[in-house]
């Protein structure tokens, strides 16, 4: 569990006990600043380890040990002609080396985590700017696909071939279209539907 002040949490299943992570630094030392963690996934490259995401960094942590590395770093990679402070909103592993990274306010970025290539890509005009198209989370939606919920497009659809995006339209008059303002969070059922 990522918590806010105590960084990782461990829930046991049969007592509901817990541990706590307690994140050393390359030097053995344990940080005394607790990261705020806003999502955790499994490492398909390292069985021992998991990703965690925070605010401005993505932290591959061993689950022995505390043991981290920070691989990615937002304020690093803020591309050029960005008004805002990148802050990021999801993760999605794509493969054993692709991640996909949301924003807040600077898009989509696509990282290679064995190289450290970075690519960027924004679902509007960079130069203007004038509307903060914030990224909330992401959904595979096929293998060349990613639904991406957004504040101020509604539910938008990443193609990662063409790197391009769609935006499902709002439609007066017809109830179940995608309202255009904000969309917080989904998932997808075992059904395939996908909850906004």
């Amino acid at each position: 569990i990522g918590t806010n002040k105590e960084a990782i949490i461990k829930m046991h299943k049969t007592n509901y006990g817990k541990r706590i992570f307690n994140l050393k630094n390359t030097n053995n030392e344990t940080i005394k600043a607790s990261p705020n963690f806003t999502k955790l996934l499994p490492a398909v490259h390292k069985p021992n380890y998991f990703w965690a995401l925070e605010e401005n960094n993505i932290w591959l942590i061993n689950r022995s040990t505390g043991d981290y590395k920070k691989y990615f770093n937002s304020d690093l990679i803020n591309i050029a002609g960005l008004k805002y402070e990148p802050e990021l909103t999801d993760l999605f592993i794509a493969s054993d080396s692709i991640a996909w990274i949301s924003s807040f306010n600077n898009g989509l970025y696509k990282w290679n985590y064995l190289t450290d290539k970075v690519d960027h890509f924004y679902p509007g005009d960079l130069k203007k700017q004038d509307r903060i198209i914030g990224l909330n989370n992401m959904v595979p939606k096929s293998d060349t696909e990613i639904f991406i919920s957004s504040s101020g497009h509604g539910l938008l659809v990443f193609n990662t071939k063409t790197k391009s995006f769609n935006k499902y339209e709002n439609k007066p008059g017809r109830n179940l279209s995608i309202h255009e303002g904000a969309c917080r969070t989904m998932f997808k059922d075992k059904k395939g539907a996908l909850w906004i």
